[in-house]
């Protein structure tokens, strides 16, 4: 077989998976185990590969993406915690005080602090909390989605602090090692990842809030409305892109995997809410959607329920666990403070899995699901006055969708 052959036959179970899923609208759940299948018969017929190793690399799989589910559960909790205490909602109103122009809204929600999200959880959770947002501040449907999803994308490669390069391209490049060259080979190796997939987010992701906000106005506006429209606040969205992108790239540059979003988004976030409260760079006159009469039906779509108001709070109290989750994050991974070697040393490991060269470990202290994720949705329950009977309620479920009448 040539290589170009056996490159093709290596990529089918990844064609299939993108087909089933992008194309014919499969949901992953039924997907990813005909992809597995069809992986383990190309390797067992093409490569020769025997039970035993391909058990190992089965489990090896599963347990690794153990260590995934953790973060994500971690994550969920304490986003549905924010949400049945009303801190969500607080936040909401918070970013609708400052502007009523969608087009900085939309910045300061679907970029900023979707950014942080990302950085701080990822895994879908940026989307799922900018379109409700997005929704409870008065935009339609579609373009909430279009903006939470359209700006989640430069902070992914970083998102969940790190995970898609510590979890993925790590794994990948241990396997790829022998045991004795992975202590050498993969700091510099991830520094180099991170510095070069944070260059081309810094060349071109900068620009993408101004393209955005042009695309919202040209889509979404009264009839008549154009690209032009969006580019008064050009000017805001160039800051706001420079704001992240620009810290994004020096804590890539100089910290690593786990910082880029998290703190690119804060400094951002910093930056941008201070021009917008004192009118710097912003457009002069203010842009709104149509009147909902207006709305073509195929804005619409889904609608999410409106989010829980729960108790009176203030801003401060509403962001307080998120900014907790950031500095216990920045404690435990700054390598000076000596926090971060002693966590990531409390782990479950099974370095030869059924006795083939494929190993698994889990940092349980580590990880950020259960510190500070869950220690923190813990706290926040309490610090919000939330009963514990309140937390179960919303089993770890993403906003519920309601059909949306008009």
């Amino acid at each position: 077989m040539t290589l170009f052959g056996q490159a093709a036959l290596a990529f089918a179970p990844l064609a299939f998976a993108l087909i089933a899923m992008a194309v014919w609208a499969w949901p992953a759940y039924r997907v990813m185990p005909i992809a597995w299948a069809l992986a383990a018969m190309i390797a067992t017929a093409a490569w020769g590969m025997g039970i035993r190793p391909l058990a190992a690399a089965t489990l090896g799989g599963i347990l690794s993406a153990l260590n995934i589910l953790l973060i994500v559960a971690g994550a969920l909790l304490l986003l549905n915690v924010l949400r049945r205490s009303g801190a969500i909602a607080v936040i909401s109103e918070g970013f609708s005080g400052i502007t009523p122009d969608r087009r900085i809204q939309a910045i300061l929600i679907g970029w900023l602090f979707g950014s942080f999200i990302e950085g701080a959880a990822g895994f879908g959770t940026p989307a799922a909390l900018a379109g409700p947002l997005l929704v409870g501040l008065g935009f339609p449907p579609l373009a909430a989605a279009t903006i939470a999803l359209t700006f989640n994308s430069t902070s992914v490669s970083f998102g969940a602090v790190g995970t898609p390069v510590l979890g993925g391209i790590a794994v990948v490049l241990r396997d790829a090692l022998p045991a004795g060259q992975v202590a050498g080979s993969l700091a510099p190796f991830l520094a180099e990842v991170s510095l070069y997939s944070a260059l081309p987010h810094l060349l071109l992701g900068s620009f993408l809030p101004a393209f955005a906000v042009c695309m919202l106005t040209a889509t979404f506006g009264p009839r008549g409305s154009s690209w032009r429209e969006g580019l008064p606040a050009v000017p805001f969205a160039l800051l706001a892109g420079f704001a992240f992108t620009v810290p994004y790239f020096l804590a890539a540059w100089l910290l690593g995997p786990e910082f880029p979003s998290l703190l690119g988004a804060l400094f951002g976030l910093a930056v941008c809410l201070m021009a917008a409260r004192y009118g710097w760079l912003m457009p002069r006159q203010t842009w709104l959607f149509p009147s909902e009469e207006e709305w073509h039906p195929s804005w619409y779509g889904e609608r999410l329920d409106p989010l829980p108001s729960g108790k009176a709070m203030s801003l401060w109290r509403a962001w307080a666990p998120y900014s907790l989750v950031a500095a216990a994050l920045l404690l435990t991974r700054l390598p000076g403070l000596g926090l971060k070697d002693w966590l990531a040393g409390v782990k479950f490991t099974w370095p030869a899995i059924l006795g083939e060269p494929i190993g698994w470990s889990l940092p349980i202290l580590y990880l950020p699901g259960l510190f500070p994720f869950a220690a923190v949705a813990v706290f926040a329950a309490w610090f919000h006055g939330l009963q514990i009977r309140h937390v179960g309620e919303n089993k770890l479920a993403l906003p519920r969708m309601a059909k949306h009448g008009r």
